[in-house]
């Protein structure tokens, strides 16, 4: 991880490490601190930008800044209630958006409770690795096999979450922390290790001593956020919650990453007979609080965070206790995906965590409120765009949160209505932007 460049602190070249001085910003995320030891960020944690953080997460972990959920802390900085308590009064009156790493250190943002390797803030240091908590987080390797896999991480999670919740009167974990830590097995086993595992070696290379192994490469291919989200998922699917503050118990799946499973093989079909391979909603299979024009199959269109496609409502359950519709949206027969490892990783977590979209749409307006599992994981809000210049009733203006603020919008295109007839959309929109791609069916 050395190059030619010097940098700014005493001479040190980018690239070369130094293990972070008793004055330096250091955050409870040991990747960040790994990239400032080594002077890929500012070596004191300080005056960090947006774009900085960008281009750092692409270029030596060739991965999305957004799967480190670091948008959300910019976000935190603008926000009045923790301007003053993180933002000096120069940087507030200057209105520039910059944070140091020990930003990072403001409960539940990116430190939580339960962490693999530090105390939660009621019990110590939870900016710090500590030692012991590294080797108990080791003792979980399977067969002493010199790796700790996606099972073993989930395991000794598990540990972690029930010494912090038998300890720690302040215990808090909900689907926020359950989230993030998530995307830190994803991180963890994917990034900073490879194929849903790390050696033990580099484990306490980076949690220890917050530093890039010797033989240590960043990834071949970029991890965007749709391809992290299915590792993310998969990590999701290992746990069996019986509620988010009850004791978890953790799944054994040695099958992930491999496809041989028929369940989880996404066939490609061809695109011209999509609504033979996914069920179109219709009054038969759908609950008749939803209007008739979320019937059918839709198509995804503009949103390019996603490996969907096309999507259907069908086939959901109708609770009265919340006075919603749950579609089991990626079930069988009723979501397409583009080919791609992302697109398998996605649809294979969500299937093995049962993931239901809850639904609940005004019969006077249109409009349909949805959420995936919690509002805070997605939600989002459909409008029939005919106000805005639409005529045909078959295209919906889509406003979409992920993990809490990640916001994006795209179109609800429907391509086949609820008898299954192609509108006009399919072949004016749908074909026409698809450029003949397969999709994965089943």
């Amino acid at each position: 991880m050395n190059d030619s460049h010097t940098g700014n602190n005493e001479g040190l070249r980018v690239g070369e490490w130094a293990a972070a001085g008793p004055t330096d910003a250091r955050s409870p995320c040991p990747a960040l601190n790994t990239l400032a030891n080594h002077g890929l960020l500012p070596r004191d944690g300080r005056g960090l930008t947006y774009e900085m953080l960008l281009d750092v997460c692409a270029t030596a972990l060739n991965c999305d800044m957004h799967i480190l959920n670091l948008p959300g802390l910019f976000h935190a900085r603008n926000d009045p209630l923790y301007k003053r308590g993180v933002m000096s009064d120069d940087e507030i009156a200057s209105g520039r958006n910059i944070i140091s790493l020990d930003d990072l250190n403001l409960p539940n943002k990116i430190e939580h409770d339960a962490s693999l390797t530090r105390h939660d803030r009621f019990l110590g240091d939870p900016v710090h690795a500590d030692p012991v908590l590294v080797d108990e987080i080791i003792s979980h390797s399977s067969q002493d096999s010199g790796f700790l896999s996606a099972t073993d991480v989930a395991q000794a999670r598990v540990a972690r979450f029930n010494l912090s919740k038998e300890k720690n009167p302040s215990f808090v974990y909900g689907l926020f922390q359950r989230g993030i830590v998530s995307g830190e097995s994803a991180l963890l086993l994917n990034i900073l290790g490879r194929n849903n595992r790390i050696s033990i070696d580099d484990f306490k290379s980076f949690f220890l001593h917050e530093r890039f192994p010797a033989d240590w490469t960043k990834p071949e291919k970029f991890f965007s956020t749709s391809d992290i989200l299915g590792h993310v998922l998969y990590d999701y699917s290992l746990f069996e919650f019986e509620g988010w503050q009850k004791l978890p118990k953790v799944k054994v799946d040695n099958s992930y990453p491999e496809y041989d499973n028929v369940l989880y093989t996404l066939n490609p079909v061809s695109s011209a007979e999509i609504e033979k391979i996914i069920t179109p909603g219709n009054a038969t299979n759908m609950h008749p609080s939803i209007a008739k024009n979320y019937h059918g199959l839709f198509y995804l269109q503009g949103d390019t965070g996603s490996t969907e496609t096309v999507l259907s409502f069908a086939n959901g359950d109708w609770h009265a206790d919340t006075n919603a519709y749950f579609a089991p949206i990626y079930g069988i027969q009723t979501c397409g995906f583009l080919v791609s490892d992302a697109s398998r990783n996605i649809y294979k977590a969500l299937r093995n965590a049962n993931t239901r979209l809850k639904m609940q749409a005004s019969q006077e307006t249109g409009e349909l409120f949805a959420s995936n599992t919690s509002d805070w994981v997605t939600k989002f809000t459909a409008t029939p765009a005919v106000a805005s210049g639409d005529g045909s009733g078959n295209i919906f203006n889509v406003k979409a949160t992920i993990f809490g603020h990640f916001g994006k919008e795209y179109k609800l295109v429907r391509i086949v209505d609820g008898e299954g007839n192609k509108t006009l959309e399919y072949e004016n929109l749908y074909l026409k932007e698809q450029g003949g791609k397969d999709l994965l069916a089943n």
